[in-house]
């Protein structure tokens, strides 16, 4: 009924909660490398999946598979033509993938939604959003002073200095639908969304996440644009 009944995914330094309410397929991304102003560990984010026509209303299958650390979701659309969405995390960087399979062709529209301070923008036919913290986190200095610790401050690591954070959600044939606004838990969120130009059989959703100390936002958007994927992540992450 809710993120609540969500079911768990884990991959890397990433953890999933999925779950299918009202028909759409949603996931939070999580990682104990997403911190917030205070230190606390926070959301980057979520995705939702909405295909049409409705596939998830006729028998709807959830299912986890432990051993390859997968989730796939099933249904069928009313005329009985199935449809499954196949996810899953890299093991060796932070990469979530989101396999679309249909018997016959299905549009689908895909939404990025937050309720936090993320900017969020369409490039090149994909969607990224990003999050940028203080070089110097007040919060930081005031426990330092309170601690009687000013002269050491210089020697710990401030894990939360210009800590940037977020992704890039690319898939091929998915153009943009323009941003928005929604409700998620009560709350208010801004939503961004991208759409298949033409209905599909196959969609190869991928989401590169990026969370690092970068010295500059050009800097963290550079490395996140590097990251490769070669179709040979899959066989690697099921082999360790």
């Amino acid at each position: 009924k809710s993120s609540a009944d969500s079911m768990p995914l884990a991959g890397g330094v990433l953890g999933l909660n999925v779950w299918v309410q009202d028909n759409d397929l949603f996931f939070l991304i999580g990682s104990p490398n997403c911190l917030d102003e205070n230190g606390m560990q926070v959301k980057l984010g979520l995705v939702r999946l909405r295909i049409a026509p409705v596939v998830f209303a006729k028998e709807f299958r959830q299912e986890l598979n432990l051993a390859k650390s997968e989730i796939t979701v099933a249904g069928k659309t009313e005329d009985g033509e199935p449809v499954t969405v196949r996810l899953w995390c890299d093991v060796f960087q932070p990469v979530i993938r989101a396999d679309v399979a249909a018997a016959k062709p299905v549009e689908v529209a895909v939404s990025y939604e937050t309720w936090s301070s993320y900017d969020a923008m369409f490039v090149n036919g994909g969607l990224q959003w990003v999050k940028r913290l203080a070089p110097v986190n007040q919060r930081r200095l005031a426990n330092v002073k309170a601690q009687g610790m000013t002269g050491f401050e210089k020697l710990v690591l401030d894990p939360l200095s210009n800590l940037t954070m977020g992704g890039r959600l690319i898939a091929p044939g998915l153009t943009p639908a323009g941003p928005g606004t929604n409700k998620f838990n009560g709350l208010d969120v801004k939503t961004w969304t991208l759409k298949t130009a033409q209905p599909v059989t196959k969609l190869d959703l991928r989401i590169a996440l990026r969370m690092e100390q970068d010295a500059s936002l050009d800097e963290w958007a550079r490395k996140l644009s590097a990251m490769k994927v070669t179709g040979q992540e899959r066989e690697k992450s099921l082999a360790w």
